[in-house]
């Protein structure tokens, strides 16, 4: 990397010389260690040596959270598409999701189930994402138009992810849903007897 300068600015003292900068953006922090030369009457030339790149206290947790988010955003894509392919990497091997009406299903159970359901629209809406760690809760909600095995299985479920971060990689341990939801003025204690 080279940088191009006004040589009176450092009235050539760095010549030869190592400078250190740093560049701070609201994450990260970049340290470049340049040595000088001069390129001209008034001009010199930076080179990059090293650069070192420190994360701010606090940014892992907010680039963990999006790493968690695209995941979550990566198993609605799988769900739309039915792409069992897509959980090899999705899921941890140990994967269990749990259906709405309370089925536990493993992994091979789980991917297999895409066989027999057809979604016209997928998506995870309202995600909220708490990392803990290496491990994450993520709480939204499933909205979904599908049918299984001919059946509609339409509707909005909350759904309860457990993500895990193992070799560096995200990937879902649990998943549960529940639902289908009930707007909270049709809940049977709110009716009239």
């Amino acid at each position: 990397m080279w940088w191009v300068g006004r040589w009176r600015s450092f009235n050539g003292a760095f010549h030869g010389k190592t400078i250190t900068s740093n560049f701070s953006f609201p994450a990260v922090t970049f340290r470049i260690f340049s040595s000088c030369s001069r390129a001209g009457p008034e001009l010199f030339l930076l080179r990059a040596r090293r650069v070192e790149v420190t994360t701010l206290k606090g940014s892992s947790d907010t680039m963990s959270e999006q790493e968690v988010r695209n995941l979550v955003q990566r198993y609605a894509d799988a769900e739309l598409k039915g792409d069992a392919s897509a959980y090899d990497d999705l899921a941890t091997a140990d994967f269990h999701g749990i259906g709405p009406v309370g089925f536990v299903l493993d992994k091979e159970q789980w991917v297999g189930r895409l066989a027999n359901v057809n979604n016209e629209a997928f998506e995870v809406k309202d995600v909220q994402v708490r990392v803990y760690g290496d491990a994450a809760v993520v709480v939204g909600v499933q909205d979904q138009k599908t049918t299984v095995m001919g059946r509609d299985t339409s509707g909005q479920f909350r759904i309860t992810i457990v993500a895990v971060k193992q070799n560096g990689a995200w990937a879902i341990a649990n998943a549960q849903l529940s639902g289908p939801l009930v707007d909270p003025k049709d809940m049977p204690i709110n009716r009239p007897s």
